[in-house]
């Protein structure tokens, strides 16, 4: 799947066009911002992990921070969501636990919970395609179970682990269309 085509967003807006934006819907804009430069770093021409792991962490932030500028109404709506929940629990897990999207060390606190596929045709005139994070499930599930314990994860992380298996139910677990169904869901709600 080419990532470049999940989340359609031109990210220039101007400052009378800001000054028109909720709270709410800037947010948003600065995730889509995010996102579409984590998309771009996926590769070709600038396949760059660092940017790409960099620029995912800011997408999570900005996305799930959309949650404290709307109604409580507004938040139960997002709570249901499990593409949100989802990117929720991997927003706290990246500001609060580990660098989710780091290889595994001997003093790593959890596994691992990407691979890193990379596309690379050899021969001919085709272009290397693109470079994607593929989420490791299981090691997201592990991760979620020992994290129960923690006092302060004990509030998103069932939320997380239903959000999880709901998306295994639709057969959903292709990370970038996780986000990007994630983004459109959040879009919907909350407004451009």
């Amino acid at each position: 799947m080419n990532v470049r085509t999940l989340v359609d967003f031109e990210p220039s807006l101007n400052e009378d066009e800001l000054s028109k934006l909720s709270a709410p819907s800037l947010r948003l804009a600065q995730a889509k911002y995010h996102h579409q430069k984590y998309v771009d770093h996926c590769g070709p021409p600038r396949d760059d992990l660092f940017l790409m792991i960099a620029y995912l962490d800011a997408f999570l932030a900005t996305i799930v921070s959309v949650e404290e500028l709307v109604p409580e109404s507004t938040k139960l709506q997002l709570r249901r969501i499990p593409e949100f929940m989802f990117m929720v629990a991997l927003r706290n897990l990246a500001t609060h636990h580990s660098v989710i999207a780091t290889r595994t060390e001997p003093v790593a606190k959890f596994p691992r919970l990407f691979r890193r596929r990379v596309s690379v045709k050899v021969g001919g005139r085709e272009e290397i395609g693109n470079a994607q994070f593929l989420f490791d499930c299981d090691s997201f599930r592990e991760t979620l179970t020992t994290l129960r314990e923690d006092k302060n994860a004990k509030r998103w992380v069932p939320r997380a682990k239903e959000a999880l298996e709901t998306l295994e139910l639709q057969g959903q677990v292709e990370f970038d269309a996780i986000l990007a169904e994630g983004i459109r869901r959040v879009t919907e709600l909350v407004g451009k």
